[in-house]
């Protein structure tokens, strides 16, 4: 019978893109993270790693804020990417924004173009989804100079 030969061939269809979408798939999971990390060292990267950048089946975004470096000093993985924001050296301990994941083939970011150092956006596509991510350090001065840099931040 044509119906039931029909119908036959839409489930082995069906099937078929199912099998597909399942070997497409990569992660279980996408998390996004937000620390702050009160000054980035070597030995908290490596807790930091291990800790949300070496799960197999899970994807995880690790925003950083606070990472205090104003020049490389962190070694970090090569299977690892970083986009960061790090402030000119202008006194001020504080600031400097991270954002970290893993490698990966269904993973493409990009730094969006920004002059402010106390934004970090970035965007692009992760699992098939186009995702923009924006990363902001506020002045947590509460002085009419620290509400003046949050507005020039706004």
């Amino acid at each position: 019978n044509m119906l039931e030969e029909k119908i036959r061939e839409d489930e082995k269809n069906k099937v078929k893109k199912t099998k597909e979408r399942k070997d497409k798939k990569t992660f279980e999971n996408l998390s996004i993270n937000l620390i702050n990390i009160n000054g980035l060292t070597q030995t908290k990267y490596a807790e930091l790693e291990e800790m949300f950048l070496r799960k197999e089946k899970e994807l995880n975004l690790v925003c950083l804020t606070e990472t205090h470096l104003k020049q490389d000093k962190i070694r970090i993985s090569k299977d690892i990417t970083e986009i960061n924001s790090k402030r000119d050296t202008d006194g001020r301990k504080g600031g400097g924004l991270m954002i970290l994941h893993k490698e990966n083939n269904s993973i493409k970011f990009e730094k969006v173009p920004n002059v402010e150092k106390e934004i970090l956006e970035i965007e692009g596509k992760c699992m098939d989804l186009k995702i923009r991510t924006i990363l902001v350090y506020f002045d947590a001065r509460t002085t009419p100079e620290g509400k003046m840099r949050n507005l020039e931040i706004k």
